[in-house]
């Protein structure tokens, strides 16, 4: 009877681990093939966008709209692996550094705010904004 416990034990533990995928890194390219604009459904109260630069070959700034809340700027001032630095003004203060980390799991791209003020602990899953019509 020990033995088949420990066998189920196993199994338990091989498919937990069969199941576990990493979520790939975006590449750059992979971001600016992604809709440009993404909001948490017809409420619309987050809003962000990804904003390239004139050649499509960058990441420019992220748009960052939240409900009753000022606008957040955020140029981009690098990218590596999935994650976007920047920094924001955040009322009186300004320049505070922000990381936010990118995770696409169609069709919701996820982003994961870490730095200082107001967004940093953030986290918001998105979807594209349907074409109009």
């Amino acid at each position: 009877m020990a033995k088949k416990g420990i066998l189920v034990l196993m199994m338990v533990a091989l498919m937990m681990l069969v199941g576990c995928e990493d979520t790939p890194s975006l590449t750059m390219e992979e971001v600016l093939s992604l809709e440009r604009e993404w909001y948490n459904g017809p409420s619309d109260e987050v809003h962000i966008s990804l904003v390239a630069n004139d050649t499509e070959t960058d990441l420019s700034h992220l748009d960052v709209r939240l409900a009753l809340l000022p606008m957040y700027y955020i140029p981009v001032t690098s990218y590596n692996e999935d994650t976007i630095h920047g920094t924001y003004t955040d009322g009186d203060e300004a320049d505070l550094p922000i990381s936010v980390h990118l995770s696409y799991s169609a069709p919701n791209l996820t982003f994961t705010f870490t730095g200082e003020g107001f967004l940093n602990g953030k986290t918001y899953s998105l979807i594209p904004i349907p074409a109009a019509p």
